[in-house]
């Protein structure tokens, strides 16, 4: 997979997060897009406890430092003998990890909607409950934990949500669990990805939940859909679809927002992206070119269906072709494809924006 620059610390990347900073860039890998056309899976399946939307509570609480935390779940478990792991990161990092994490309620988080516990997946010995939601420093994350009961190790993660009908980044949740062992972490959403759709008010979140056996990679369970809701739920999130239309068509749509060139003379695209059909579909690109010379940038998103997001493609070293501000990006050409996840039709479209 060829090498692309983080965003934000300008780390070089061999896949869609950061280890530095954990920035996401999707983006699929061959093997990935191979292993998903072979075994297309989407699941619809109502989960049978769901949080409910309460009043505003206030609790002044923060969670403590991880050490303090695990001493005292470690004196619950030491009755029935089992012994509490953290396994998700490096120690030394989750302490700062859940030390700056706050309940909503808490002093720096008064304005973030609270979220009661509960239960999102409960079989084959292994369980997975969302304890409450807050911030790490300006972003709004879910406090997860993990049991497993069961004879074999597992993995848990969470690679996709949606807020409000938005695609949203995610990142922290790809847990190794051993047999007879629990697991802590948190779930962070995509703080650029919130501000760029507009989103001030988390109300409702669905994610998308997978579980394999960390063995053998059999999966237990594979992109179950889990609805939550915040004290907030009801909150009706306004959708700015503004922009150049570049793509439209039974129900999918892709709109340029703008372009612009960084501090750094890196370039960034956005676009708004909406799926209204009833299939999950990919938004990708065979290439780009700006101003008539190929560039080293990639878009690609999923989108579920019934939800649109804000896609921000970024273009490496633009100044080496000669491109030092906005100003100077005069056209950008996309080889479009838009491919159904289900059936794998797949529509292809050059599309060509004029600045101008």
């Amino acid at each position: 997979m060829k090498e692309i620059r983080c965003p934000d610390c300008g780390y070089r990347m061999t896949n869609s997060q950061c280890p530095i900073c954990f920035k996401r860039v999707p983006f699929p890998s061959a093997a990935t897009k191979n292993r998903q056309k072979a075994e297309p899976k989407w699941e619809r399946r109502a989960i049978p406890s769901f949080p409910k939307a309460g009043s505003r509570r206030r609790s002044g609480s923060v969670l403590k430092t991880i050490p303090v935390l695990l001493a005292a779940i470690c004196a619950i478990f030491s009755l029935t003998g089992e012994v509490i792991e953290q396994v998700s990161m490096p120690e030394d990092y989750v302490s700062t990890y859940y030390e700056d994490y706050l309940e909503a309620g808490a002093a720096g988080a008064e304005d973030m909607p609270t979220m009661e516990a509960c239960t999102i997946y409960d079989d084959k010995g292994i369980r997975v409950t969302v304890d409450s939601i807050g911030l790490v420093y300006d972003t709004p994350a879910l406090a997860v934990t993990i049991f497993n009961n069961s004879e074999r190790n597992v993995t848990v993660s969470v690679d996709s949500a949606q807020v409000s009908g938005y695609m949203i980044d995610v990142s922290g949740l790809y847990c190794e669990v051993k047999k007879g062992k629990t697991a802590q972490t948190l779930l962070r959403l995509n703080e650029d990805d919130l501000q760029n759709a507009g989103i001030d008010t988390v109300a409702d979140v669905v994610l998308l939940l997978d579980i394999y056996d960390t063995d053998d990679y059999e999966d237990i369970v594979s992109e179950l859909q889990i609805p939550l809701q915040t004290s907030a739920a009801g909150y009706v999130q306004k959708v700015d679809d503004s922009g150049t239309v570049v793509y439209e068509d039974g129900g999918v749509r892709l709109l340029f927002r703008s372009a612009e060139v960084d501090e750094y003379g890196d370039g960034k695209l956005l676009f708004f992206a909406e799926n209204l059909t009833e299939d999950p579909v990919y938004i990708g690109d065979d290439g780009i070119s700006v101003n008539g010379m190929e560039t080293d940038g990639m878009l690609w998103c999923r989108l579920w269906p019934g939800t649109r997001c804000i896609e921000t493609v970024y273009l490496f070293d633009v100044t080496e072709q000669g491109i030092e501000e906005s100003g100077d990006i005069t056209q950008i050409c996309i080889e479009l494809y838009v491919e159904n996840a289900v059936n794998w039709e797949r529509t292809e479209k050059t599309a060509v924006i004029d600045m101008g």
